[in-house]
């Protein structure tokens, strides 16, 4: 069993708990996608603002739909 079986095994196993850390540190995580983003923007000189931009806004989407 290869290293991304075991880790999709851990995932499987631990779904439940997984969605209630989300769901219970969702603002926390809304907070650091915006800094990585920031971050992101700061480093590229905001050359990829509109893809961060995107991804910031799926990653927010997806933690709300857990």
């Amino acid at each position: 069993m290869g290293l991304f079986d075991k880790a999709k095994d851990a995932v499987i196993t631990h779904q439940d708990q997984i969605k209630d850390a989300v769901n219970s540190h969702e603002d926390q995580i809304d907070k650091a996608v915006d800094t990585a983003g920031d971050k992101v923007d700061s480093v590229t000189g905001g050359k990829f603002a509109s893809q961060v931009d995107a991804a910031q806004d799926a990653v927010k989407k997806q933690t709300g739909n857990l």
